[in-house]
């Protein structure tokens, strides 16, 4: 079920926040900041997934679309080993509204 695929990606990365719409979040290479949209599940596999876009884009831009266990994946430290963050995408604050 879909409560039970996003209660096993929080196991599997130690994450204890599961993405809401409005959050923000700041990526690791760039440090700018994104929006959380819904978080959506895909048609043929029920995985879930996020949607997401820059803060500052327009509704004109279209949004991004990634698996939830990727979003919230860990840091690859032999790529990237001057990453300050631990995780991809880390959150910054909850309820933004535009």
């Amino acid at each position: 079920s879909e409560v039970k695929c996003m209660k096993r990606t929080i196991i599997e990365h130690n994450v204890l926040r599961i993405p809401q719409p409005n959050d923000i979040y700041k990526y690791y290479i760039t440090g700018l900041l994104y929006t959380i949209i819904a978080i959506a599940k895909d048609v043929n596999t029920d995985e879930m997934m996020v949607v997401y876009r820059l803060l500052y884009d327009g509704d004109d831009v279209a949004p991004y679309v990634e698996p939830i266990s990727e979003f919230m994946g860990v840091v690859d430290k032999s790529k990237y080993p001057n990453s300050k963050q631990h995780y991809r995408y880390e959150f910054v604050r909850g309820g933004y509204h535009k």
